[in-house]
């Protein structure tokens, strides 16, 4: 009778111990997640992905000016006047939801790019709110975009995509 005592307080000791096992790891693995971007972020990002591509770039004569065409010469033409035909008009939509909805200036055909997500070269800006980093890696001919929906959090999504872009992609892969 004895044994069969002592065998039940290991098995309770056993399962809190299992229990608390999971709950550790349920923590870490949601604290480790990461979060899924708002829809205005997900709009900006089409709006960067349709802006690298090379259908808008030849418009604007940007391998003229640009011979390497790297991504670092965008970030680089993005700065000057030239560029400011790439940039599309602003909304001021209320994304409602998780479901991202597109929004297209109907004159142009462009995505309108989100009011309240900023578009930042190379690192995050503590000062802002939500925003796409675009970080260009010329080595691989890539861009790296990261998705902030809070500027001291981790990103909330994480694009790679080769420079240029085909412009035209109607449903990025999204994080």
């Amino acid at each position: 009778m004895r044994g069969l005592r002592n065998l039940h307080k290991f098995s309770f000791k056993t399962i809190i111990t299992m229990v608390v096992f999971v709950a550790s790891c349920v923590a870490l693995l949601l604290m480790c997640s990461e979060r899924a971007s708002p829809p205005s972020v997900v709009q900006g990002q089409r709006v960067l992905y349709q802006m690298m591509g090379a259908d808008n770039l030849s418009q604007l004569d940007f391998s003229t000016r640009y011979p390497d065409e790297s991504p670092s010469d965008f970030v680089e033409f993005l700065d000057t006047e030239d560029a400011e035909p790439l940039w599309p008009p602003t909304t001021d939509h209320q994304w409602e939801g998780s479901d991202p909805v597109r929004i297209v200036d109907q004159s142009t055909n462009q995505l309108m790019r989100p009011e309240n997500v900023d578009f930042v070269a190379f690192e995050v800006n503590p000062e802002l709110g939500k925003q796409l980093v675009y970080i260009p890696d010329d080595e691989s001919g890539e861009m790296r975009v990261e998705s902030y929906d809070d500027p001291t959090a981790r990103p909330t999504g994480v694009q790679v995509w080769y420079f240029p872009t085909n412009g035209r992609e109607a449903d990025l892969p999204v994080d």
